[in-house]
């Protein structure tokens, strides 16, 4: 079994000491959650507590998670490294093809990418990206990952 800890809620200075000390205590990887946007209404129901309430609140710290990470990674040395979740549907397939590639080779092959659809359709309205296609776009966005990075063209 592999265990790993989430960086979830915690001061963005406290991330690269967490994961210092997770990974002396053994654990296997460390987690990032990521928004691109957190309005200050929320009018969706966040579907993973009984209430539908996000248990953060709209100022909290979201740092980029692949930056966030890439922090991690200089302060670490064997753990791994995880996106829980990458909101692919909000990003351009080639700019996180780039980000991403550019992590795991600079963490020596740490990284997995977990990607998501997102849930906050309020995120999706601020990026200018139609909320009721995320599940299609993240399937093609998915396509040209894989393309780009096992194609040789």
């Amino acid at each position: 079994m592999k265990i790993g800890v989430a960086l979830f809620r915690l001061r963005p200075e406290r991330m690269a000491a967490v994961a210092r000390h997770a990974e002396a205590l053994g654990f296997e990887s460390v987690w990032v959650p990521e928004h691109l946007v957190l309005p200050t209404r929320i009018a969706s129901r966040y579907p993973y507590a009984p209430d539908g309430v996000p248990p953060f609140a709209p100022d909290a710290p979201h740092l980029d998670p692949l930056i966030l990470l890439t922090h991690v990674a200089a302060a670490t040395s064997r753990i791994r490294l995880g996106t829980n979740i990458y909101l692919l549907p909000l990003r351009h397939p080639l700019v996180t093809a780039r980000l991403a590639m550019s992590l795991d080779v600079l963490s020596g092959g740490r990284l997995t990418l977990g990607v998501g659809v997102g849930w906050l359709a309020e995120e999706f309205q601020a990026a200018g990206i139609e909320f009721q296609t995320r599940a299609a776009r993240t399937r093609e966005c998915v396509r040209a990952l894989r393309a780009l990075w096992t194609e040789a063209e």
